[in-house]
C-alpha cells in the first residue's frame, strides 16, 4: 500500500488504525536505517501464565498504541498499563479484575484497547479522554486515558457487563479480546465464542453502546433468527435457528466519514463441519459494512470473500 493509493489520512493517529490499511506515514525509520535500529528499554508485564494449567490461548497479542502521550499496553489478564514512551518507566496501570483465578477461561489474551474522545468535555474535565478494553467475562470498561481511573458516568462506574445470547458452558465460551471499534459516537463490539464445544453456541451478534453513556444503542447478528429477516433465504432451511458464532473476533475497521464499520465475520457454528446448514449462510463468513448512527434499523451490506463488490446483497438488521 502507497500513499498514492490511499485517501486523505485522518489527523487522529488512532482514526488511522482503523481504517485498516496497515500503512504509516511515518519516515523517520525508512528501509535504509531499519537495520542500524537498537534495543532502547524493554518492559515486563509479569503476566506468566498459570503453572498447573494446560492448552491454553495465552498469548500477548497486543497492539501497543500512543494514546495522550502514553504507550498504552494491554497485557494478557487485561491489565491497561501507561509507560513513558522514551524510557519504559511505568507511569500507571489498571486491573480490570478479570476473574481468572480458579478458572480454565482459555482465550487470556488482549489485542489491544480503543481510544475516544468527548468533543463535548470541557479542557481538562475528567475522561474528556478515555481507553475502552473488553475483558474474559464479556465486559467493556472505561477508564480515563490520562490516569487510568474508571470513568464514572459509563455504565456502572466505568463498567458495562454486556449480555450474552444464553448462558455459558463454561467461563470464557463468550469474550471480548479485540478492541472495540469507535465510530464517532459509537463503540462497536465484537467477541470471541468458544470454537467446536456446540451446535447450538452462544450469538455472535455484534452490540453498539453510547461511548458517553455507557448505553446500548443496537445489536446486529449474523445468524438470522427469523424467515423474515432478508438473510434468512440464504440458509437451506429458511433460518438460521439453532446455531450460534458467526462473530466478529478480529479487528474491525472504520471510516468516520461514511459512518461505516467494517466486520469480518466467522463462519456459524460448528466450526469445522456445515453439512447441517448448507446454503450460503449469510451474514456469515462475510465482510459487513454496518452503519452505526444512533437511529433504529442499521443499514449494512454483506459480501462473502467470494465475490465482488458489485454482487453484495444489502438489507437492513
Amino acid at each position: 500500500m502507497t500513499a498514492q493509493a490511499l485517501p486523505a489520512l485522518p489527523e487522529s493517529v488512532v482514526d488511522r488504525h482503523q481504517l485498516g490499511t496497515k500503512y504509516s506515514p511515518l519516515t523517520q525509520i525508512n528501509k535504509d536505517n531499519v537495520a542500524n535500529l537498537e534495543l532502547a528499554w524493554e518492559y515486563h508485564t509479569g503476566d506468566l501464565p498459570p503453572a498447573d494449567l494446560k492448552n491454553l490461548l495465552i498469548a500477548f497479542e497486543d497492539q501497543p498504541s500512543l494514546i495522550e502521550g502514553n504507550l498504552v499496553v494491554c497485557s494478557t489478564t487485561r491489565r491497561v498499563i501507561a509507560l513513558d514512551p522514551q524510557t519504559g518507566k511505568e507511569r500507571w496501570s489498571f486491573d480490570p479484575q478479570d476473574p481468572l483465578e480458579g478458572k480454565k477461561i482459555g482465550m487470556r489474551k488482549c489485542r489491544g484497547v480503543s481510544n475516544w474522545v468527548d468533543r463535548e468535555a470541557a479542557d481538562g474535565a475528567a475522561c474528556k479522554s478515555r481507553i475502552f478494553v473488553g475483558t474474559a467475562d464479556y465486559r467493556l470498561v472505561a477508564i480515563d486515558a490520562n490516569n487510568g481511573k474508571p470513568c464514572e458516568g459509563f455504565g456502572d462506574n466505568g463498567v458495562v457487563r454486556m449480555p450474552a445470547s444464553k448462558p455459558e458452558l463454561f467461563p470464557g465460551e463468550l469474550v471480548a479480546t479485540s478492541h472495540p471499534a469507535v465510530v464517532n459516537d459509537v463503540l462497536v463490539v465484537g467477541s470471541a465464542v468458544a470454537d467446536n464445544q456446540r451446535v447450538d453456541a452462544p450469538s455472535g451478534r455484534v452490540l453498539a453502546f453510547d461511548a458517553r453513556t455507557g448505553k446500548q444503542l443496537w445489536e446486529f447478528d449474523p445468524v438470522p433468527r427469523s424467515p423474515a429477516d432478508p438473510a434468512a433465504g440464504s440458509w437451506a432451511r429458511g433460518t438460521g435457528e439453532g446455531y450460534g458464532g458467526g462473530n466478529v473476533w478480529s479487528s474491525m475497521a472504520v471510516d468516520q466519514e461514511l459512518d461505516l464499520v467494517y466486520l469480518p465475520t466467522t463462519s456459524p457454528s460448528g466450526d469445522f463441519y456445515g453439512g447441517d446448514r448448507a446454503g450460503d449462510s449469510d451474514y456469515t463468513t462475510s465482510v459487513v459494512a454496518a452503519r452505526c448512527s444512533r437511529r433504529s434499523g442499521v443499514a449494512f451490506r454483506s459480501c462473502t470473500t467470494a465475490c465482488s463488490i458489485s454482487t453484495c446483497r444489502r438489507s437492513r438488521c
